[in-house]
């Protein structure tokens, strides 16, 4: 069961998770959103519910798109959901888009 307004927010850099997470939630207050730090969290955030989004915020050189990336498409439950994929954290058109894609959903 996916839901509306639910988020997951995989993040090697708490302090970048939290600032993404107050900037979307001043802009969509009702977003339940998760930080976790690894794969294995992505089954306990929400339960069995499933995020209508997930986010990957990975800022350390050692943390690969491409691997969290195939971790979510392999997981037959995740394959469908939409994946933002950012370096640093968004700028203002990124984050224009972001919130955008939100208010859609």
């Amino acid at each position: 069961m996916k839901m509306d307004r639910q988020i997951q927010l995989i993040s090697d850099e708490q302090e970048k998770a939290t600032a993404l997470r107050n900037v979307l939630t001043e802009y969509h207050p009702k977003v339940e959103l998760k930080i976790v730090e690894n794969f294995q969290q992505t089954d306990i955030a929400f339960g069995k519910l499933l995020p209508a989004l997930i986010i990957l915020l990975l800022t350390k050189e050692y943390n690969s798109h491409m691997t969290w990336l195939k971790k979510i498409r392999v997981a037959k439950k995740f394959n469908e959901i939409p994946v933002f994929v950012y370096n640093e954290l968004p700028g203002k058109n990124e984050m224009e888009e972001l919130i955008r894609s939100m208010q859609e959903g």
